[in-house]
């Protein structure tokens, strides 16, 4: 199992595309290791390109628990990096847990263009402007060039196409809110503490915590059944450092998430 490459600080501050840059952080020496690897050895693919299969492993080696964003992504020949080709999950690992590993299936087009193709996996935290990663691996695909390989795919088009497999929890929601989920608002923001207020639209069983920069649950506010209406959970900044945190609202098999700044 490779250890990861250290690409940048929170696991949390959600707000990021991928095509944009990541931020540049103080390196950290914490101990994850995230690892995907092709089934069966190096993956070479015909012109009329094929479908290839690969496993996905997350490995906490801290005393903590640990949680944060896990998605799957391709670059194209020429390219650095495009949208994740399967959707973004929630992922938590307990201490000294391995999760996975996870088998995927994917495929890559036959009209997609020959050459070198990239398979990444990412963890930390994924928004649709500016994504945070904190650790990633990925492996190589490469697609002969040949009769099989008609039109280029267009940009718009995805070159790889997702098969089957899946990562275990909660799928992000990166536009709008969760389903059943009116709105949420944390004010004031920032602050010394904050409140955060949230309607739902049906009665439902949620789950709301605060975490810190690595991922670390460091307050549960909301756990359980709660009814349809406006609810508020207040979240005492007296009791941690002054700093940026990220709550997660779960409800359900979707969740959001947001940060809150919390002022000395």
């Amino acid at each position: 199992m490779k250890p990861l490459i250290l690409l940048s600080l929170s696991l949390f501050i959600a707000s990021a595309a991928l095509a944009s840059p990541t931020v540049p952080p103080p390196a950290l020496d914490l101990d994850l290791v995230v690892d995907i690897e092709p089934v069966g050895g190096d993956v070479i693919l015909p012109p009329s390109g094929g479908e290839f299969t690969y496993t996905v492993t997350v490995t906490n080696n801290t005393q903590d628990e640990l949680s944060g964003c896990i998605w799957v992504l391709a670059a194209r020949p020429g390219e650095v990096v495009t949208d994740p080709i399967r959707p973004v999950q929630f992922m938590t690992i307990g201490p000294g847990e391995v999760a996975g590993p996870f088998t995927f299936t994917d495929r890559i087009q036959a009209r997609a263009a020959p050459g070198n193709y990239h398979l990444m996996v990412h963890v930390g935290a994924y928004n649709t402007e500016r994504s945070m990663v904190l650790y990633a691996d990925s492996f190589k695909i490469v697609k002969e060039a040949g009769s099989g390989a008609t039109d280029e795919v267009p940009s718009t088009e995805a070159s790889v196409i997702p098969v089957s497999g899946a990562f275990p929890g909660p799928t992000l929601v990166t536009a709008g809110t969760a389903e059943g989920v009116e709105e949420v608002v944390a004010s004031p923001n920032p602050g010394r503490s904050t409140t955060l207020r949230f309607t739902l639209a049906r009665d439902a069983d949620i789950h709301l915590a605060i975490y810190d920069l690595l991922g670390r649950q460091i307050a549960l506010l909301v756990d359980g059944p709660v009814a349809a209406g406006t609810h508020a959970a207040r979240f005492d900044g007296a009791l941690v450092p002054a700093g940026t945190y990220a709550w997660r609202l779960v409800v359900g098999d979707q969740a959001q998430t947001g940060r809150v700044t919390i002022l000395p």
